[in-house]
This record gives structure tokens, sequence and C-alpha cells, in this order.
């Protein structure tokens, strides 16, 4: 990626944020983004960053509750973790392991990178 975009987007539209925010859990006790509780949930679609409050402590993407905050939707959610889980299982084949579904995920996979590519959407792939 162009160091001048990511260098944008990094600094403008995902500032960090450290006054208090209050998460799902804290509410309800159980996250609503788990595997199990909501298997569209597209966590892996938030962003990862340091000392952020927004930050899940226990998976360390942003929590997908303040989508909003970056200017995210469900949608961009869903491109962005297509291409976090694709880019992922690359790497995964590189190293000779293998998961469940590999083939589908990577078909999807590029099935995105060719509707959504990185120098026209920069902001899915920091």
């Amino acid at each position: 990626m162009d160091k001048e975009i990511k260098h944008r987007v990094e600094t403008i539209r995902w500032a960090i944020c450290r006054e208090h925010r209050e998460f799902p859990c804290d509410i309800a006790t159980d996250c609503p983004y788990e595997y199990g509780q909501n298997p569209d949930r597209n966590v892996e679609g938030m962003p990862i960053i340091s000392d952020d409050s927004r930050s899940c402590p226990t998976y360390g993407h942003a929590c997908p509750v303040f989508m909003e905050d970056f200017g995210f939707d469900p949608e961009d959610l869903e491109i962005r973790a297509t291409l976090h889980c694709g880019l992922l299982l690359k790497r995964l084949r590189r190293m000779r392991e293998t998961t469940k579904n590999a083939d589908q995920i990577l078909a999807r996979y590029e099935e995105t990178v060719a509707k959504y590519p990185m120098a026209d959407y920069p902001e899915y792939y920091v």
C-alpha cells in the first residue's frame, strides 16, 4: 500500500481513543461477537489498534460495537474480515498448514480482492 494513503487512513480515520468506552460484554457478561453467539459477527473486520480503549482485551481487535467510529458498516466489516481471513489462510498454506473450507475461503478472498482492489479501497487493507 502507498505509505501516504496508509498514513492518512491511520492518522485521520483511526485516531487512538483513550477515553473509557463501555463494551457490550460489560453489560451482558457474554460477548455478542463470539463465534457461538453470532457467527456473522465479522470481528476480524475491525482494526487492531494498540492502546485504544475500544480494543477488546480478549481478541485485540476494536470491538465491532464501535464500527461507526471507524466509518464502517456491517458490509465493510464483512469485506475487511474476508480480506483478513484470506491473507491469514495464505500465510498458513505457505507454512504447509491447512484448515477446513480453505479452498472456499480463498476463492471468496480472491473475488473480494478483485472487487475491492487495494489501490481504490485502502481502508479495507489497513
